[in-house]
């Protein structure tokens, strides 16, 4: 199914003028000079999946979640890039947006949004950053329906997740003593 992505996917990325800069498992960093660019491809990839997806099996369907972030970034050789804007769009794409949906961060939404036409936003409201205000984000609206499944403001058995890297994981409670503590550290290998 990746290589079916990427049939689909790269003609319109390069159409577009993106550039993949890197590419794990069924995730894409593309980056772009030009932000309707990137919300432009986006939309018309969710839309050739959709076309794709009302010709196969179920099980065989594609569907892509989407963040879209725009600001100041460092890239470093030829296969990475840092930046506020690009946690926020990786945290939105992987992490937040459903299939068929694409999430933008305020400053994506406004680089972006009057150029792409036939597209409308939704302002959702994510989780309350630590002592401060909530994370604001945009859904685009351009007339695909979202598919149904995990996301941070529709699932319900799951706490919400935070686009501010600044903000610990969610704290748990020790069974046994009921004690609050936080989530065991992930180990990273250098």
């Amino acid at each position: 199914m990746i290589h079916q992505l990427d049939k689909i996917a790269l003609p319109i990325v390069q159409k577009n003028a993106g550039f993949v800069l890197k590419r794990i498992a069924d995730s894409y960093m593309i980056i772009f000079r030009d932000p309707p660019a990137a919300l432009r491809t986006c939309v018309e990839l969710q839309r050739a999946l959709e076309r794709h997806n009302v010709t196969v099996a179920e099980d065989q369907r594609l569907l892509v979640g989407c963040g879209i972030g725009y600001g100041p970034c460092l890239k470093l050789g030829d296969d990475d890039i840092y930046g506020v804007e690009v946690n926020h769009a990786a945290k939105l794409g992987e992490d937040t947006a459903r299939g068929n949906e694409i999430l933008l961060t305020p400053a994506a939404m406004e680089a972006a949004g009057a150029a792409v036409e036939g597209v409308t936003f939704e302002e959702v409201e994510g989780k309350h950053r630590k002592g401060g205000p909530a994370f604001l984000y945009y859904r685009a609206q351009y007339g695909i329906a979202v598919a149904p499944g995990h996301s941070e403001h529709v699932a319900k058995d799951e706490p919400p997740r935070t686009l501010d890297p600044d903000v610990p994981p969610q704290v748990t409670e020790d069974r046994k003593s009921g004690k609050k503590k936080p989530p065991p550290k992930k180990k990273v290998r250098r």
